[in-house]
């Protein structure tokens, strides 16, 4: 999925807020799918309670992808896979102020580790062949992580709320669905310029994207259903060396190996201290 939509970043440039929503259609459609396929027959509206929680989740979820995606496009897949750990440390922060969870110097001493790495991949070059953009500063790549990770944050909150009201089977029908309506309204408010540069490659790269990342998405939410929120963060990020490796192969990403091994370690090492 990472490396998938670093390559949508560098072939469509001009139809970032309409890759989303195409994505997230896709996305919706497909959670209708596994919910049938996962047993849902039972088609009843959500309760009163939880519909605050699927708006929430419904708008900042796309939100912090398309902060995402614009951060890759600047820094490459494996920079900005190591970056966006520190989205780990604001959910995880999440869950400690909303669920209960416990704070230990662990957690503090793995944060500190992640903001180091992350420090370091900002400012590593994308890859061999791409030049990183100088009007775009580190203050600048920052700016857009944080803000990503406070609306994964938000979002992760939310859906792990909705996920233990209405269980996993609901949530890829509703949920996603909402995701769906959220990518629009983003693409209402912002998107509507790019209507002229959709063509049939950011359609078909949209829709592949959003298959992608609903198996992805489906596997996760089934795992938030069984744990916590912080520590499923925490798992699903052991992507990172799977991504570093598959970036080097086939995106040329091996510039500054040296840089990118110690945001790697770092970046690990935070997260083993904040599962331990």
């Amino acid at each position: 999925m990472t490396l998938f939509t670093r390559h949508l970043s560098l072939s469509l440039r001009k139809v970032f807020y309409s890759v989303g929503l195409l994505s997230y259609l896709a996305i919706a459609v497909a959670g209708s799918l596994y919910a049938v396929l996962l047993g849902y027959t039972n088609l009843s509206f959500p309760p009163t309670p939880v519909l605050p929680y699927l708006l929430i989740e419904g708008l900042f979820i796309p939100a912090a992808w398309l902060t995402q995606y614009k951060l890759m496009s600047y820094v490459g897949a494996s920079n900005a896979v190591i970056a966006t750990t520190f989205n780990t440390v604001g959910a995880a922060i999440a869950g400690i102020l909303f669920f209960n969870e416990p704070l230990t110097a662990a957690f503090v001493g793995g944060a500190t580790f992640i903001i180091g790495g992350m420090i370091i991949a900002l400012r590593i070059r994308p890859d061999e062949i791409h030049k990183s953009n100088p009007k775009v500063s580190f203050a600048i790549k920052f700016g857009i992580l944080a803000l990503g990770t406070l609306l994964f944050a938000i979002g992760m909150s939310a859906e792990k709320a909705a996920v233990n009201h209405i269980g996993v089977q609901d949530y890829v029908m509703f949920g996603w669905g909402m995701q769906g309506i959220g990518a629009l309204v983003l693409f209402m408010l912002f998107g509507r310029r790019e209507l002229a540069h959709i063509n049939r490659q950011a359609v078909r790269g949209g829709i592949i994207l959003g298959l992608i990342t609903s198996l992805s998405g489906l596997l996760y939410i089934y795992a938030l259903s069984l744990g916590s929120l912080s520590h499923t963060i925490v798992a699903t990020s052991g992507k990172i060396a799977v991504v570093m490796i598959l970036a080097a192969v086939f995106l040329r990403e091996r510039n500054s190996l040296w840089q990118r091994i110690a945001a790697f370690l770092l970046a690990t090492l935070g997260l083993w201290l904040i599962l331990a």
